[in-house]
Parts: C-alpha cells; structure tokens; sequence
C-alpha cells in the first residue's frame, strides 16, 4: 500500500511549482567556485615576526607624510626670533594690502573699503608669503612706513624679508636704546639647508585659506566695520 503523504518524483509542491534539486543548478563538468576570503589584516597575522621587519627608514616615511600634509590654515604673523624661514619669489607676494587689526585677528581690507575708514583703524602692509624651516607657511605683512616718516623697524625688516628669497634667515631685535628705537638684523644658519618645498596652490587659494571665516572686510555691514564704528558692541 503507498504512503499517500509522500510526495513522488513527479509530484508538484503546494504553491503549484515543481520543487528543483540542489543539483540541478550545477552544470555539469564544473566546479562550485570556492567564496573568497579576505586577507587577514590583524595584528595576529603580523606573528611571527623579525625584528628588523619592524624597522622605519625615518628619511622616507616621514618625508613624505610633510609633502602630502593638507594645507587648512596658514597664520598671519611675523616670524619669531628662534625660528629659520624663507620668503616667496614673486610680484605678486610683494603688493601693497591694507590690513585691520582687531581684538588681535588681522584682517584684509577690500580696497573700495579704504575710502570709508578712519587712516587710525587700519594700516598698509606687503602680504609676503614665508616658510619656516620647520615646513609651516604663513603670511608676513610687513608694514610700509608712512610718507615722510623713518622707520628702521619697518625698513630693516623689509631688507630681511628680500634677503630671505635667496636665503634661509632669522630675524633678531637689536634695540638702541630704552626708548624702543632699534631695528632687525639679520642670522645666516652655519648648516646648508635645502631649499624650501612651496605649495602647488594659487594666490587666491592661499588668500582664501588664510583670511577664511569672514576676514575680509568688504562691505559696510561688516563685523569688523559695525564695530570700529560703535554700532555694535
């Protein structure tokens, strides 16, 4: 007597649709391919190991971690007096800017902003573009004496920042009296230093990262302009 519960070879599955073996979507001849395995990558695959495997040469890795470092901010400041720099060649890093300085930011003054401001709030500079030796760029503004007016500061400062196109510099106060009078003199490393690596990037786009968030005064609704004048606090 037959089971009548057991289906047949031939028999349909509930839904109407003929079940289908495990080994009729094989093709015959080939082989299943294997699933792929992902390299071990932990720390456990690292053992055993030897110990000059563990070796950096300091010259590679870390010459070339300074090239790829991603340029975000460059400072505008003067250089301090323990540090070597370089100043950037070029027309372009030697114009004339007109600069504000407050609450200890500096900020660019758009030109057709100049006619509307009080002489007092804001003073000219050549924005130069320097590297100290340790690799970090930044904007010198080296301010431009008045008409009429001697000042060494200024002028001794600016003789330094030419000489630093063609030569590693640091720049040292030498005071003449107790009265501030002095000037900046000049110290030539003892070492041969190589020449500095400058960015692959545009004036604008160094003038964009340097004067982000808002530091170029341009307009009258400006922070930094509702403030000089007293309209805000």
């Amino acid at each position: 007597m037959t089971d009548t519960n057991e289906p047949t070879s031939g028999a349909q599955s509930l839904d109407g649709v003929e079940p289908v073996s495990e080994t009729a979507n094989t093709v015959k001849g080939v082989e299943k391919p294997e699933p792929q395995v992902a390299e071990d990558t932990s720390p456990e695959s690292l053992n055993p190991y030897r110990p000059e495997e563990l070796w950096i040469d300091l010259n590679k890795v870390h010459a070339a971690g300074a090239v790829k470092r991603r340029l975000t901010t460059i400072p505008i400041r003067t250089p301090n007096k323990h540090e070597f720099f370089r100043t950037r060649r070029g027309d372009e890093y030697w114009q004339p800017v007109a600069l504000i300085e407050l609450e200890r930011v500096l900020y660019l003054v758009h030109p057709a902003m100049v006619p509307h401001l009080d002489p007092e709030d804001f003073f000219y500079a050549f924005l130069c573009l320097a590297i100290s030796k340790s690799g970090e760029l930044f904007f010198w503004p080296l301010k431009i004496s008045n008409k009429g007016r001697t000042n060494m500061w200024n002028e001794s400062a600016l003789e330094i920042a030419k000489k630093a196109t063609e030569n590693w510099v640091k720049k040292r106060s030498r005071h003449e009296d107790g009265k501030g009078s002095g000037y900046y003199d000049a110290e030539i490393p003892t070492a041969q230093f190589d020449d500095p690596v400058w960015p692959a990037k545009g004036l604008k786009e160094l003038y964009d990262i340097a004067f982000k968030g808002d530091r170029i005064v341009d307009r009258m609704d400006h922070l930094v302009v509702q403030k000089l004048f007293g309209q805000i606090k």
